[in-house]
């Protein structure tokens, strides 16, 4: 994402493919964040002690 971010700095914009590149990363990560709150709330539930043992 820095590579997006360093290319976007330098030319000022962002190409058709980076710009897509860059959309389908935020979606994974979004997708990624809803599944890691899934886990933590089913260990939650079924080990609810689970994070102070971290």
């Amino acid at each position: 994402m820095v590579h997006y971010f360093t290319r976007w700095r330098t030319a000022k914009t962002l190409s058709h493919d980076d710009e897509q590149t860059l959309s389908e990363l935020w979606e994974s990560a979004a997708k990624m964040e809803d599944r890691i709150h899934t886990l933590e709330q089913i260990l939650d539930a079924e080990s609810p002690g689970w994070r102070a043992r971290q």
